[in-house]
C-alpha cells in the first residue's frame, strides 16, 4: 500500500518520537487518512507538522499540557494507554473544499472528533468523542479555542 502522508509529517518538534507514539500515528492517522487523501481532488498535507506535541512542548508554548496532541504522554513521562492522538490537516482551496474534505475524514476515519478552523486553513482531527460510530463536528471561526457544535455524521 501507497501511503502519502509520513510519521515525520505528524511530528512538530523535530524531536525523536517515542516508538509508540510512531506506532500510534501510523495505526490511527496514516493509514486512515489515506483513503480521505485518495479521495480528495486536491493534496492533502498536515498542518505544520501538528500531530504528536510532547508534554514538555505544551508547556514550553504555555499550553495545558492536557491537548489530545499529546497522544497521551504525561508529566512525568509515561503514556494513558488509551489514548489514539489528534492531528490537524489542510489541503489545497481549503476554502472551496473543507466540507467535502471534513466530511470525508469524519466517514473514512475513526475520528470522532473535528473542528473546523476556516480562518486558519485546517481542521483538527481526535478521538476524544466517546461514541466510536459518530463524529462530531465543530467550527471555530475565531483565533482562540471557542468551537460551536455543529453536527453528528453517523458512520
Amino acid at each position: 500500500m501507497h501511503l502519502d502522508l509520513t510519521i515525520s509529517d505528524y511530528n512538530i518538534s523535530g524531536e525523536p518520537l517515542p516508538e509508540n507514539v510512531a506506532d500510534l500515528i501510523l495505526q490511527n492517522h496514516i493509514v486512515p487518512m489515506q483513503e480521505v487523501i485518495n479521495k480528495m481532488p486536491v493534496a492533502v498535507a498536515v498542518s505544520k507538522k501538528s500531530g504528536f506535541r510532547s508534554w514538555l512542548w505544551e508547556k514550553q508554548k504555555n499550553r495545558s499540557g492536557n491537548s489530545q496532541h499529546c497522544f497521551g504522554h504525561q508529566e512525568d513521562g509515561s503514556f494513558n494507554s488509551t489514548a489514539k492522538g489528534a492531528a490537524d490537516y489542510t489541503c489545497d482551496d481549503f476554502a472551496h473544499q473543507v466540507e467535502v474534505f471534513a466530511e470525508l475524514i469524519a466517514k473514512e476515519t475513526e475520528y470522532t472528533r473535528i473542528c473546523i478552523y476556516p480562518n486558519k486553513l485546517f481542521i483538527h482531527a481526535d478521538f476524544k468523542h466517546p461514541k466510536k460510530n459518530e463524529c462530531q463536528i465543530f467550527y471555530d471561526h475565531s483565533d482562540g479555542n471557542s468551537w460551536q457544535y455543529q453536527k453528528t455524521i453517523s458512520k
